[in-house]
């Protein structure tokens, strides 16, 4: 069996929502991928049977105070690392158990980082239930490698809807801050890691549902 091409993280609380997230994986239009379920102090609600899951238990609360999740990821993105019974992908995308990602995010991801000559980091926007985008449209003219600038210029307008490659976590990981997307995003362009915004909106923020 090959490789997927990414595995998603996805950190949880043990929100009922998370059946709808693994649904919008197993409808990707592009299979290539597998999934790592962290639950963070509370009693897993699937089980790892599933084809292409596998759950984790951190054992004790991780995500404190102003950090929900990033401290959650860092958790399992080390698990996947040391597992050698694991398929190690060659990214790592993120979503949230409340949200669930379009059909062709795989599909598109694949895309981009080919379009875009391998970035490090591949941004996509997310889509809010009002209709609204962040990035915002004013960024349409923007796809593509990113510069320090451009990445500064997303505090506030950019979410957790990236998929980075396995060799920035040798020196990156997520900061225990509320904004920690935008903080890795940022501390990663100080390390020269190269950036590319996607044109595409793959990301649904709850209550969007599938």
């Amino acid at each position: 069996m090959n490789n997927p091409f990414v595995t998603f993280i996805i950190p949880s609380i043990g929100r009922k929502t998370l059946a709808n997230t693994l649904c919008s994986l197993y409808f990707q239009s592009d299979n290539d991928w597998n999934v790592v379920v962290c639950f963070d102090n509370v009693d897993p609600t699937i089980s790892g049977t599933y084809p292409k899951i596998y759950v984790v238990e951190t054992g004790e609360k991780l995500g404190r105070d102003v950090n929900s999740a990033g401290n959650v990821r860092n958790y399992a993105i080390d698990f996947v690392r040391r597992n050698k019974s694991m398929l190690f992908s060659q990214y790592f995308g993120f979503v949230d158990d409340d949200d669930t990602l379009a059909p062709h995010y795989v599909e598109q991801l694949k895309n981009d980082f080919n379009k875009y000559r391998m970035p490090d980091i591949n941004i996509f926007k997310m889509r809010y239930k009002c209709g609204s985008q962040i990035p915002g449209y004013e960024y349409d003219d923007k796809h593509g490698i990113l510069t320090k600038e451009d990445i500064n210029s997303l505090e506030g307008k950019v979410g957790i809807s990236f998929a980075a490659h396995y060799r920035v976590f040798d020196k990156l990981q997520f900061p225990s801050s509320s904004g920690e997307d935008f903080e890795f995003l940022k501390r990663a362009s100080e390390m020269d890691y190269k950036i590319s915004l996607s044109r595409y909106c793959t990301y649904n923020v709850a209550p969007l549902g599938i």
